[in-house]
């Protein structure tokens, strides 16, 4: 069943088990546009690489922040996080390469959804797809020693995005590790040809679309995703 949604018209609502033919994460109502974002991000990202990483993580903010002004947690804030994990990981290619180890060109997508039920802010629900050869786990991210102490040649990817979330709202690393919460099982893997893989990566992420928790009507973005074309290209 296919509804529009009264607060706002452009967006429709599907209240079924399944969206063509994949199953969705739980039995609720899911926006049918951005059901359609993340498929397209899904295949684009199969498109540039044989084996995706997916990896689903949330941001959030911490209780006692005051910003003052609202327009600190619009969209902005993950535009300035995935900037400087787009950095983060651009330099990690290029030391990798001028080291002389293999550094494999790669492309990034990402989908993110920010939420808000009864917290004072808002939360951010976010789904990084990155070829599997660049990275290939998340590294230590349940140890903050091991993560955040530890020397080590090349960052993980899980140190990257912690750095890159306190870069965007100005905390510190130690602040920031506990308000990135990384998913059970920490990521998945795609694999171009392998529908299994991609019905449990599309389950797995039809979260982000479902309607409870989107705030509207304050001129801020509840959803967005990239593709190669504007998103994370390392050539």
């Amino acid at each position: 069943m296919v509804r529009s949604y009264p607060q706002n018209r452009n967006l429709n609502v599907i209240t079924d088990n399944t969206y063509q033919g994949l199953g969705l994460s739980q039995n609720q109502s899911y926006f049918q546009q951005y059901l359609d974002d993340i498929i397209r991000v899904m295949n684009e990202s199969l498109t540039q690489h044989a084996g995706v990483m997916v990896v689903r993580f949330d941001l959030h903010f911490k209780s006692s922040n005051v910003y003052g002004e609202h327009n600190h947690y619009d969209s902005a804030v993950i535009t300035k996080f995935f900037q400087s994990l787009k950095a983060k990981i651009d330099y990690h290619y290029s030391k990798r390469k001028g080291d002389g180890l293999r550094a494999y060109p790669y492309y990034n997508f990402n989908v993110w959804a920010k939420e808000q039920d009864t917290s004072v802010y808002p939360h951010y629900h976010v789904a990084l797809l990155i070829d599997r050869q660049t990275f290939s786990g998340l590294g230590p991210y349940g140890d903050q020693h091991q993560l955040l102490e530890v020397p080590r040649p090349y960052k993980c990817l899980s140190q990257m995005i912690i750095e890159a979330w306190a870069s965007a709202i100005g905390e510190s690393l130690v602040q920031a590790y506990g308000l990135v919460h990384f998913s059970s099982g920490g990521s998945l893997v795609m694999t171009r040809g392998d529908r299994s893989s991609y019905l449990k990566v599309f389950q797995k992420l039809s979260y982000l679309a479902k309607v409870k928790t989107k705030q509207f009507g304050d001129g801020t973005r509840s959803f967005g995703s990239n593709n190669a074309k504007r998103g994370l290209q390392v050539a």
